[in-house]
């Protein structure tokens, strides 16, 4: 049996028929090749019924930093030692990679250096009673029409969820290009204010000079010229201020309009998102109950839904941003 890393298209496909193999090592080697969450799932519809609903979120952290360690994320199946050892260390288990792989050797599993999802939580749940050959030949039961369907609401949910956070982000830029644009206008037309007052105050002293007969016929004449050309043309900064002024201003109601918009659309699109987790959290609400159900298969996908919640935008108590992984 050649390990393998399975997609994640057929998931329940898997989970809800038996281990291929003629022995428990060869039905060992079909469960460790899946991903990370596969096997966590696996594990947990096993022994749902005596560890395993307390343990529910124990093995969500850990599939998590599984995921996090391996290069190929989600896709992974194993670790190397190096890596496996940084995850002990995480959790502060002091049991060195090579302990567990000698405890794990009475368990007469063919090991390949690496250390699985299944290999750690069968050591680690070993004196709770985990036993590979109960593991691998555990049935998950339950409908598989059933669950699937609460695993496809849960994709449209979380696909909702990335439109309205796509659609957040899209709002938040045009609330900053208005923001920014309405600054530029009022910059323009601050600068028009200024140099409408600068010309007032000019025409005002030239006005008040050229009445001023001490000044001299010739002075007084001279004066009465620079009057008459002010006034028959505005002096070149005052002309690039009211130049400037009407595109700042039109740049500025078309990015608050923008603006608006992208609100509109962001509301929209939350709307929709939380109408999508409504629907997945009736339908989980309606079966994971039902005799027969893998429990712990609709535990995990309900797990999934709850994460996912705290990133709708605008959520009380949720994550707006995306939420920081811890340091490897």
């Amino acid at each position: 049996y050649q390990r393998r890393v399975h997609g994640t298209n057929n998931l329940w496909e898997e989970l809800m028929a038996g281990l291929a193999g003629n022995n428990d090592a060869e039905k060992l080697a079909t469960l460790t090749a899946m991903n990370y969450k596969q096997q966590s799932i696996w594990f947990l519809n096993a022994y749902w019924d005596t560890f395993g609903q307390s343990e529910g979120e124990q093995l969500w952290n850990y599939c998590n930093r599984f995921t996090e360690l391996d290069p190929r994320g989600a896709a992974g199946n194993e670790l190397d030692e190096l890596l496996a050892h940084r995850f002990l260390e995480s959790f502060g288990m002091t049991l060195t990679v090579i302990r567990m792989r000698e405890v794990l050797r009475e368990l007469d599993i063919d090991f390949n250096k690496k250390m699985s999802m299944t290999e750690f939580l069968l050591y680690h749940y070993k004196e709770r009673g985990a036993t590979l050959t109960a593991l691998v030949n555990s049935l998950p039961g339950g409908n598989r029409e059933e669950i699937e369907h609460a695993q496809s609401l849960l994709s449209e949910a979380q696909h909702s969820l990335g439109i309205a956070r796509n659609r957040r982000d899209d709002a938040r830029r045009a609330e900053n290009e208005s923001t920014a644009a309405a600054a530029e206008a009022k910059r323009a037309l601050d600068e028009l204010h200024r140099q409408e007052q600068a010309y007032q105050d000019k025409v005002s002293e030239l006005t008040k000079k050229s009445e001023d007969s001490a000044l001299g016929v010739v002075t007084v004449g001279r004066i009465k010229n620079e009057l008459a050309q002010l006034k028959a043309e505005d002096p070149l900064p005052l002309r690039r201020a009211k130049i400037n002024q009407g595109p700042a201003v039109r740049k500025a109601e078309r990015a608050a309009l923008n603006a608006t918009q992208a609100r509109e659309q962001a509301d929209k699109a939350t709307q929709e998102a939380e109408a999508s987790f409504n629907r997945a959290q009736d339908y989980l609400n309606e079966v994971r109950n039902r005799q027969g159900s893998a429990q712990g298969g609709m535990w995990w996908i309900q797990r999934e839904l709850d994460e996912a919640k705290r990133y709708l935008p605008g959520r009380a108590g949720g994550v707006d941003a995306t939420r920081t992984t811890r340091k490897a």
